[in-house]
C-alpha cells in the first residue's frame, strides 16, 4: 500500500510540475508579448518619417536643374504643387501626426537665399515620443544619401547630428531620449 500511494504522489508532483511549467511559459510568452507590442513603432511614425523623404525628393526633382534652392520656402512648394493632395490641410502642409510641416531655411521654414545648397524640412510641436520615434528612425542608405544633417529643436536649444560630426548620425534612442522634450521641433537638412 505504501509503493502505491509513493506512485500516486509522485504521479501528482509530475502533473504539478506539468502546470507550473506550462504557466510559467505562457507568463512569459505573455511578457514578451506585451515588450513586443509596447516597443513596436508607431505606423504614424513610420508614415511621417517616409513623407520627410518624399517630400525631400519632390523638391529635389522640381530644383534640379537649377543652380540652388533659392526662393524655396513653404508657399512656394504650395504654389508649385510639390506635395500631393492628401498633406495639405486647410491650405498647409500636414504631416501623418497631424502636425505642420515647414519647408525652407532654418526652424521657421524662411525663404533660401541665392547661393543656398541646401534646404530644411522642419516638423514642429512634436510631443517627446513623437521626437524620439522620428529622430532616431533609421532611413535606407539610398534614403539616407542627400540628407546632411538633422537639427533637434527643444526650449531654444538646438543639437545637430550629422555624418561625421561631434554629434553623429544616425541618432540613437539614448541621444533621442536626451535631447528631445515635450515640445520639440525637428529640423531635417538635405543638399
Amino acid at each position: 500500500m505504501n509503493e502505491k500511494l509513493k506512485e500516486i504522489i509522485e504521479i501528482l508532483k509530475q502533473r504539478i510540475n506539468l502546470k507550473i511549467a506550462a504557466g510559467c511559459a505562457g507568463l512569459l510568452f505573455l511578457i514578451i508579448g506585451g515588450i513586443v507590442w509596447v516597443s513596436r513603432p508607431n505606423p504614424k511614425i513610420t508614415l511621417a518619417a517616409k513623407e520627410v523623404m518624399s517630400v525631400a525628393e519632390e523638391i529635389r526633382k522640381f530644383y534640379r536643374n537649377r543652380p540652388g534652392y533659392w526662393g524655396l520656402n513653404t508657399e512656394s512648394v504650395l504654389k508649385n504643387n510639390l506635395l500631393p493632395a492628401s498633406f495639405i490641410q486647410n491650405g498647409k502642409p500636414v504631416n501623418a501626426l497631424g502636425k505642420n510641416i515647414l519647408i525652407g531655411q532654418g526652424a521657421e521654414g524662411n525663404l533660401v537665399m541665392p547661393g543656398a545648397r541646401s534646404f530644411d524640412i522642419v516638423f514642429a510641436d512634436l510631443d517627446k515620443k513623437e521626437c524620439e520615434q522620428l529622430a532616431e528612425f533609421q532611413f535606407t542608405e539610398n534614403q539616407s544619401l542627400g540628407l546632411l544633417s538633422i537639427t533637434i529643436i527643444n526650449n531654444g536649444q538646438q543639437t545637430e547630428f550629422s555624418w561625421g560630426g561631434e554629434n553623429k548620425l544616425p541618432i540613437t534612442a539614448e541621444n533621442a531620449r536626451r535631447y528631445c522634450g515635450k515640445q520639440t521641433s525637428l529640423l531635417w537638412t538635405f543638399e
